[in-house]
């Protein structure tokens, strides 16, 4: 860090020796918790770029999201890889890619040929910038259905071989293990969408988990293809839920004869398909078919439907290729209202563990929850490095009411309480709810209780118009803003304009059946710590540099009961530094 032109923080020093003393040999994977501020992604970049001096091979650097991935690349990554004599690259994933497996090439006579004549007029089999090919129609159909031959995943991932550093996503990382287990098995060669790497760098490990898990779960919705083959299936679907209101859910009833039925007739074409597909690739002394546009063309229909098939046939399975465990429900989607089947993975930890535990692997995050380690298959000690701001400016309030009340005396009381913080603040707030219908009754009645201040609000389908809110907020400097549960953690407004935080409730989930079904895999705290965690993220909006002060209202007098335990976890140890009381923070305080 010094060598770059920057003073490494203490926090920083401590978190590169916590990486240092877990060695280079695969084990239990190094847990670390960096608060906000900390410039934990540097210490991770000159990390994975020592790794890869050790070792040889590329590190790759994970991120949840591709927003933090644009981070890595075009901030945190130029400024530091380079610096220390180095490279690196991006992989994202299979489907951005151009690939002569995908649905418009294999229609071709020559797949083959077409995909190389593309190649040669793109500067790259990426498709991010082409605005006439997209990925849906150009890119790689993914490990059921690509071949591995012309495909521009599997040239990225020969370029990324030549690089110290390989930043990609949390998806990637999962399914580079899944299609080394189908390749591996179809071919014998150990190869995925990542190259070969001698070592794991998790950033915002929180989300890994749920990044791993939503790659195992699957929907089957009324645009499904699915329904397209089976449409015995789509009506059987439809008459189950034709009883639910829109976001009611139910069991789904795997020892129902019809789906029973259903589900034999998908075995048995799965089986069909399979064995077609065997004799299609079989060698011609054999009795196999030659080589031919027709017979690929053929062999990629074929496993379109095959997949369709399993899936179908898999909808009873409560237990995967890694041991995973699913629960499956029958809904009526919020949105659509239309019926709804999912399959989702509730327990990863099997293969969590495998990914983590093949080659020497760090886990860092702001916010590690105490269940972290057991989500993820490791017996891993959460080691905390502590933060660089003083909490103490700032102030932390529980109010006293109760928002499960459903009385409208209550819910009065509540708004004039908001309304009085924001007036003594003069604005310059954060309103934070865990629902739509909440923000929209709130914000209504607020308007006419806080004088001249604005509201700028999140708007449900429009990610253009949240940022123009955004920004009028910022530029106002006395305004509010609200905002739903993606505001908890996606927001970063420093300065002034932010001064004060209202948290409507506390963000519990709402107890689905997936949700009770974690529970029972993981034990009853992981309910609590997935709102933790996110009431962290969003007390966290207040402090996003070390001059930020101001006030955070929870107002939820739960809270009271977490308030003692704080100090005893490192996720939560910091909220027990702000005072408990103080005045109203005014635009000095920022």
């Amino acid at each position: 860090m010094l060598g770059l032109g920057l003073t490494p923080r203490p926090q920083q020093t401590k978190l590169a020796e916590l990486i240092a003393q877990g060695g280079g040999a695969p084990s239990d994977p190094v847990v670390c918790q960096a608060g906000t501020g900390v410039g934990k992604s540097y210490v991770l970049l000159t990390a994975a770029v020592a790794r890869h001096r050790t070792t040889g091979l590329p590190s790759v650097v994970v991120c949840p999201t591709n927003a933090l991935v644009d981070q890595y690349v075009n901030k945190d990554a130029p400024r530091i890889v380079p610096a220390m004599g180095e490279s690196f690259a991006y992989l994202k994933g299979r489907s951005n890619y151009l690939c002569s497996s995908s649905k418009v090439l294999s229609e071709l006579p020559n797949p083959s040929d077409a995909f190389k004549d593309l190649l040669a007029t793109m500067a790259g089999p990426d498709l991010s910038n082409s605005a006439l090919m997209t990925p849906a129609d150009y890119g790689c159909p993914g490990g059921g259905l690509c071949t591995g031959q012309d495909c521009g995943a599997f040239l990225a991932r020969s370029e990324a071989a030549g690089h110290a550093v390989v930043v990609t996503n949390a998806h990637v990382v999962v399914w580079d293990e899944r299609v080394r287990r189908w390749r591996k098995q179809a071919t014998g060669l150990d190869e995925g969408l990542l190259p070969d790497y001698g070592g794991l760098f998790i950033d915002e490990c929180h989300e890994f988990d749920p990044a791993l898990r939503s790659t195992l779960t699957d929907q089957i919705t009324d645009s499904s293809r699915v329904y397209q083959l089976m449409p015995r299936l789509r009506s059987w679907v439809g008459k189950q839920v034709a009883r639910l209101a829109p976001g009611e859910e139910i069991a789904f009833p795997v020892d129902d004869p019809v789906y029973q039925s259903i589900r034999s007739r998908a075995q048995d074409e799965a089986a069909a398909i399979e064995s077609e597909l065997d004799q299609m690739f079989a060698s011609p002394d054999e009795g196999g078919e030659l080589p031919g546009p027709a017979r690929d063309k053929r062999a990629f229909k074929l496993r379109r439907e095959l997949s369709v098939y399993r899936r179908v046939a898999s909808l009873a399975d409560t237990t995967g290729d890694y041991g995973e465990t699913y629960v499956v429900v029958l809904a009526r989607d919020y949105s659509s209202k239309l019926p709804m089947v999912a399959r989702s993975c509730v327990d990863a930890s099997a293969l969590a563990s495998v990914i983590l535990r093949k080659r020497a692997t760090v886990l860092v995050s702001g916010t590690v929850p105490q269940t972290l380690p057991k989500q993820l298959g490791v017996a891993s000690e959460i080691h905390d490095v502590g933060h660089p701001f003083d909490y103490t400016k700032s102030v932390l309030v529980i109010g006293s009411t109760d928002p499960r009340t459903k009385s409208a005396l209550e819910l009065h009381r509540r708004i004039e309480l908001a309304a009085k913080a924001i007036r003594q603040s003069g604005g310059g707030t954060l309103l934070l709810f865990t629902s739509w219908s909440d923000l929209d009754t709130v914000a209504s009645k607020l308007e006419g209780r806080i004088g001249a201040i604005p509201i700028y609000r999140q708007s449900r389908d429009n990610p253009a118009d949240t940022a123009d809110q955004i920004q009028h907020f910022r530029d106002h400097g006395d305004a509010v803003l609200a905002g739903v549960r993606t505001f908890f953690t996606g927001l970063d407004i420093p300065g002034p304009a932010l001064r004060q935080v209202i948290v409507w409730r506390l963000p519990y989930l709402v107890p689905t059946l997936e949700i009770q079904a974690l529970q029972q895999a993981h034990g009853p705290q992981i309910y609590t710590d997935l709102m933790l965690v996110q009431l962290v993220q969003g007390i966290g909006r207040l402090v996003r540099q070390p001059d930020d002060s101001g006030r955070v209202i929870v107002m939820d007098r739960r809270a009271n009961g977490y308030r003692r335990q704080w100090p005893a976890s490192a996720l939560t140890a910091h909220l027990a530094e702000f005072r408990p009381t103080g005045g109203a923070p005014s635009r000095s305080q920022g």
